[in-house]
């Protein structure tokens, strides 16, 4: 037979590159199916975690939404009650100008009242006084009389005749 010369690759014959080729193409489409395998279930981890994620994301715009308007119901409250809290510092401030003009007529009012009492004491003093008066212009008064009814006495025992214009409040039995 005649010896045909082989085909060889830097002395290595070339069926057995080829070979070697071809198990080297298989070995790194082995290599890459096993990492697009595990590619695939990283994906499909993914895929799982990015639903529920999504599924968390949609829970917190959930909450989100609910924070929101319990935000502006929260806004419209204390808008509410600032305006209440405005109502209220407006009615103290007139509170408290009521209790310093009721202060300041209270005063006024005690002043009155100490002039009133001073003026009453006054008046009692005065009345005493008048009272002293009287007592003692009845006093006089009782006196004049006794002296009127001795002088009259004694000009009844002389037998003069009474003058008219003398006439006793007090006549023994009615006699002039």
């Amino acid at each position: 037979m005649i010896k045909q010369k082989q085909a060889s690759f830097y002395g290595v014959p070339l069926q057995q590159v080829l070979w070697g080729i071809l198990f080297s193409l298989i070995m790194v489409l082995c290599f890459l199916a096993a990492k697009l395998h595990f590619r695939s279930e990283s994906l499909q981890d993914c895929a799982r975690s990015a639903e529920a994620f999504k599924s968390q994301l949609d829970v917190a715009k959930d909450h989100l939404y609910l924070a929101r308007t319990e935000s502006r119901e929260l806004d419209h409250e204390r808008s509410r009650l600032k305006s209440e809290l405005e109502d209220v510092a407006t009615r103290l401030n007139r509170v408290v100008g009521l209790k310093a003009q009721l202060k300041t007529e209270l005063v006024k009012l005690i002043d009155d009242y100490l002039a009133l009492k001073q003026e009453l004491r006054g008046m009692y003093n005065q009345a005493e006084l008048t009272r002293s008066e009287a007592l003692s212009l009845e006093t006089q008064g009782l006196q004049v009389e006794q002296q009127v009814q001795i002088l009259h006495s004694s000009l009844k025992a002389l037998d003069l005749p009474t003058p008219s214009s003398i006439s006793l409040s007090k006549a023994p039995s009615g006699k002039t």
